[in-house]
């Protein structure tokens, strides 16, 4: 193979890996972590004590936080705004049993969290037919 031979294999190469790269790079974006994707959320809703740190992290801004809580506040008002865009239909799931799980047996710790990360009702409007299902649901609260 000629010099110029290599040189364009080469090129192509670099061009192949790169572009791997970048792709991976950006796939690995378009999701929220999978942190909380095998999380049991009824062990943590009958867990006082983890709802409350949980709670209290999403509400004061400078609260101490455990590392998966510190995640959970850091992309909770991005995917509030995008309709959980990223999320995965897992994190989709889970999303929504935790809304019921918190609507239905702690309705105070809700209404202070939609106050803070929806000061307007904006995204509450947008999705108050589902939240209106949540309510009349009559199964188990946080299954």
């Amino acid at each position: 193979m000629s010099a110029r031979g290599i040189e364009s294999t080469m090129k192509t190469a670099v061009a192949v890996v790169l572009a791997i790269f970048v792709s991976y790079a950006l796939s690995a974006e378009e999701t929220y972590p999978t942190t909380w994707d095998n999380v049991n959320l009824r062990d943590v809703f009958t867990n006082d004590r983890l709802v409350n740190q949980y709670i209290t992290c999403l509400l004061e801004d400078n609260a101490k936080c455990s590392p998966d809580a510190a995640t959970l506040k850091k992309y909770l008002p991005e995917a509030i705004q995008s309709g959980c865009a990223k999320c995965t239909d897992k994190q989709r799931e889970g999303a929504h049993r935790a809304i019921k799980c918190l609507v239905k047996t702690r309705p105070e710790s809700w209404e202070l969290l939609v106050k803070k990360y929806d000061k307007d009702g904006t995204y509450l409007k947008e999705h108050e037919e589902e939240l209106e299902k949540i309510k009349n649901d009559s199964s188990e609260a946080c299954e």
